[in-house]
């Protein structure tokens, strides 16, 4: 009887502590910035289930910002799938003060030519 308490203590624990990794580990959960939410709310609207899914920060262009790109599939920047960047603008005191939206048509080349990507617009 103290094998299977033991067991059922062991596996209820370990199960708490892989759910609350993948909750915190997970792209999706993280916090977006105000100014990519509300980009996204007028492309998407405000049901955030109609978002794309795939959502993860880069250092596209290395300059220590994150910048973030949102994808309709799951994809790396070794694919040749679309996505949209939202690129961080820093301002003179060192701070992400608003964002860039570009939309390419293959991420294979977005982070070799992030310089040459011409904003649709900032956020």
């Amino acid at each position: 009887m103290k094998k299977l308490y033991k067991f059922i203590f062991t596996f209820i624990g370990l199960t708490s502590v892989f759910l609350i990794a993948f909750y915190f580990i997970n792209p999706v959960n993280e916090k977006i910035p105000d100014d990519v939410r509300y980009m996204l709310e007028d492309m998407y609207g405000s049901d955030k289930n109609e978002w794309p899914a795939f959502r993860y920060k880069k250092d596209l262009n290395k300059d220590g910002f994150s910048d973030w790109v949102v994808t309709k599939e799951k994809c790396s920047l070794k694919k040749g799938c679309s996505a949209e960047l939202f690129i961080c603008v820093p301002d003179e005191k060192g701070y992400c003060s608003e964002y860039c939206y570009a939309e390419v048509k293959s991420l294979i080349d977005a982070e070799e030519n992030i310089e040459s990507i011409k904003c649709e617009s900032t956020c």
